[in-house]
């Protein structure tokens, strides 16, 4: 099932709202960070969008949010913004974790989660 226009606008203002929090919350780094949400359809999800119109993450608007496919390619977005790098992550656990609707992310949780991960196994 497709979502209708007024259901992804919807969800695009949820999206950039739970940006803004992360971001006044300083719980990122300026334009770092995004929040994704799965829409409807469970094929696509909605993500804020990267590129040379991209504002930074506490000032984030239902227009920088972009919609991306599984394989982490933009299907629908203002121009200027595209996928962000990490939407593979974000597809990725989607895929893996069909139940949760949304995900938060930011680079720090990401090399932190991979330096544990490194150390562990360097020293088995």
């Amino acid at each position: 099932m497709r979502s209708s226009s007024y259901t992804k606008g919807r969800q695009s203002e949820l999206v950039a709202q739970a940006c803004r929090v992360l971001g006044k919350l300083d719980m990122t780094h300026g334009s770092l960070g995004h929040v994704s949400l799965r829409l409807d359809d469970s094929e696509t999800l909605l993500i804020k969008g990267k590129g040379e119109d991209e504002s930074a993450l506490r000032f984030t608007e239902p227009s920088d949010i972009v919609e991306v496919d599984f394989n982490a390619d933009t299907v629908d977005g203002p121009k200027g913004l595209r996928s962000p790098r990490k939407s593979k992550f974000a597809v990725w656990s989607h895929v893996n974790k069909p139940s949760e609707e949304a995900i938060t992310s930011e680079s720090r949780w990401v090399k932190r989660a991979s330096r544990t991960a490194s150390s562990r196994n360097s020293s088995t």
